[in-house]
């Protein structure tokens, strides 16, 4: 019996399934099974997975006979014999010791589960990436590289923790959990998780990075444009499971529902235009919330003002929301741009080498700029290392090799001491400029130039 068995559903995946299959074999823990669940690839995708199985006995495939995520991952749990269940989405991948770290905490604290962080990607100008890391838990919270908590007790998990893929759980734990089996990907893992916390009574949390989950594959539910319908079928099936718990459990529900709901705005923005024929969906869920309001389920001290004054909005006019956040952007998009045509046209020194510099880094490959010289930072971990191919110089070393380049401060907490100690070394002030705009993947979806 393996330890562990790895589900991988998918559907026509041959451009991500060979990536995410050799990240599960090279395992460091080598006592698995990886089960596939396909339902109907008309691409290659079943000709790779065949590849795979005449030269590893580890891999099953099995033919699901719905297009249902949640239909696939249900087929896997049945089929699975393995100690633990770990699902991987068959455009992701899974970090070498991923299995081994999680494991290792099962024997010592037989836990319903144990689940990592994990890191969102985007590949950038094809050979580099840009990630930005997850977790559920601030660094201080967690002792000795661990948390255990009693899911079932603690509502507000299902707010921390918003993803099925980067832990494992116990096999006979997992089968008392049942997807929707709802058409095509459509969150069915939102309900999935629910049930977990619901019945979980031990689960550990460790600090490491275990899963790493695409963002830039555009053929992932979250691109569909039939998005709120999804949201709206799956938060309406799910909420079975909370009608007999606490008021907490029921608060974070709805609360987890705007926040799910509000995440596919910035998408439609950048998909161009209003998703109109997603508009029913859209005044189902504002008749949702409405309805939770009028039976006091939850109220307005349970949102931030932000919060509430855009549920405001979306209740009365989703598009009248879709244009303000259209507007938000395109102000953020048209200081990019500005900042992104001063450096086509110099060569350039980024400093700062944290999220703001790694995120200004990528924008400008995705932008096919080609003038960046280096990166710099102040912090004596960054000593040697490189970034998008570009070596990190201390701010010392990149003014004497660079001393006419533009120097770009990416840095929103100390922007004016990075800005001080370039003048400092005598970089004129005409050639400083701030970066201070959030990282936000889904800037990398467009071009901008």
């Amino acid at each position: 019996m393996p330890k562990i068995s790895v589900i991988m559903p998918c559907l026509n995946m041959e451009q991500y399934i060979e990536e995410s299959i050799n990240s599960v074999l090279r395992q460091t823990l080598s006592d698995i099974e990886i089960l596939v669940i396909d339902a109907g690839s008309t691409d290659k995708t079943l000709k790779i997975v065949d590849s795979y199985m005449k030269t590893d006995k580890r891999i099953r495939l099995l033919i699901s006979d719905k297009k249902s995520y949640g239909y696939q991952v249900n087929m896997g749990i049945r089929a699975a014999i393995g100690d633990y269940i770990a699902i991987v989405d068959a455009d992701d991948r899974i970090m070498q010791d991923a299995y081994e770290s999680l494991y290792s905490f099962t024997l010592e604290t037989e836990a319903d589960y144990v689940k990592g962080t994990a890191n969102l990607f985007y590949t950038v100008s094809d050979c580099h990436t840009y990630s930005i890391h997850l977790s559920q838990f601030s660094k201080n919270e967690y002792t000795d590289g661990k948390i255990e908590v009693t899911p079932c007790k603690m509502p507000e998990l299902l707010e921390k923790d918003c993803f099925l893929w980067y832990g494992i759980y116990k096999n006979e734990f997992l089968k008392k959990v049942r997807l929707n089996e709802s058409p095509g990907a459509a969150y069915q893992d939102a309900s999935g998780l629910l049930q977990i916390f619901l019945k979980a009574e031990k689960a550990i949390y460790i600090d490491k990075t275990i899963y790493e989950y695409r963002q830039d594959n555009f053929k992932a539910s979250e691109y569909d444009q039939k998005a709120f319908t999804f949201i709206y079928n799956e938060y309406s099936w799910g909420k079975q499971f909370i009608e007999e718990k606490s008021s907490g459990w029921k608060r974070v529900f709805y609360h987890k529902l705007y926040c799910h709901m509000m995440t596919r705005f910035p998408v439609m923005v950048v998909s161009g235009h209003f998703w109109s024929n997603d508009l029913l969906a859209m005044k189902n869920i504002a008749s949702s919330f409405q309805l939770a309001f009028q039976k006091r389920i939850i109220e307005k001290t349970d949102f931030i003002p932000e919060d509430w004054d855009r549920l405001q909005i979306f209740m009365k006019d989703p598009e009248e929301l879709y244009e303000k956040i259209k507007d938000e952007y395109q102000e953020s998009i048209k200081r990019i741009i500005t900042l992104l045509n001063i450096m086509e046209t110099n060569h350039v020194v980024i400093f700062g080498c944290g999220n703001y510099g790694n995120f200004l880094g990528a924008v400008a490959l995705n932008n096919h700029i080609n003038t960046i010289q280096g990166f710099c930072d102040s912090s004596a971990s960054y000593e040697g290392k490189t970034m998008y191919g570009k070596k990190i110089f201390t701010p010392e070393k990149a003014v004497e090799l660079y001393p006419a380049a533009i120097y770009v401060i990416a840095s929103k907490s100390y922007g004016n001491e990075m800005k001080n100690k370039l003048k400092e070394l005598g970089v004129l002030d005409k050639n400083i400029y701030m970066y201070l705009y959030k990282p936000d993947m889904k800037l990398l979806r467009i071009k901008l130039l």
